[in-house]
C-alpha cells in the first residue's frame, strides 16, 4: 500500500467529519436528536463493517468517509441531548463528564488500534481494528437505553 493511500485512509474520516458537523447539528434540530443519533450510529456501524470488509485502499477510504459523515451526524446529537435531558443546574457537570470521555477516546483509539495491529489477531493484519470497532457502538448505545 502506498504512503499516499495510508494518508488518505487516516485523513478521510477527519475531513468528512469536519465537513459534515454543522449539517449534522442542523439535521438533529429538524428531525429530532434521538432519531439522528440512531441514524448516525447505524451508519457508523455499517461503515465500520465496510472498513473490515474493504478489498482495496480505495474501498477503505470510501468507508472511512462514510464513517466520518455518520460521526458528523452523531456527534452534535450528544451535545443537544445533554442540553435537553439535564436541568440547567446540572448541564455544566454533564458537559464536564463528556469532555474527558471525548479526549480520552481520541487518545485511546489509535493506541488500541496499534495494539490490535501488532497482535495480528487470527492473521487479519490491518483489518483487525475496524472489525473490532464495528460492534462497539452497538454495545455502548443500545436503542432501548434512550
Amino acid at each position: 500500500m502506498s504512503s499516499s493511500a495510508l494518508e488518505w485512509i487516516a485523513a478521510a474520516y477527519t475531513l468528512a467529519i469536519a465537513v459534515g458537523l454543522m449539517t449534522g447539528g442542523r439535521l438533529g434540530g429538524m428531525f429530532g436528536r434521538k432519531r439522528m443519533l440512531m441514524t448516525g450510529l447505524t451508519w457508523f456501524v455499517l461503515a465500520s463493517a465496510a472498513c473490515a470488509l474493504a478489498w482495496s485502499p480505495g474501498s477503505l477510504i470510501a468507508a472511512r468517509v462514510i464513517q466520518g459523515l455518520s460521526a458528523a451526524i452523531l456527534t452534535p446529537q450528544a451535545f443537544g441531548l445533554i442540553r435537553d435531558l439535564f436541568p440547567p443546574a446540572r448541564i455544566n457537570k454533564a458537559f464536564a463528564a463528556l469532555g474527558p470521555v471525548i479526549g480520552l477516546s481520541a487518545v485511546a483509539g489509535p493506541i488500541v488500534a496499534g495494539l490490535l495491529l501488532k497482535a495480528n489477531l487470527f492473521g487479519t493484519d490491518w483489518r483487525a481494528p475496524p472489525r473490532r470497532t464495528s460492534g462497539t457502538p452497538r454495545c455502548r448505545y443500545p436503542p432501548s437505553g434512550l
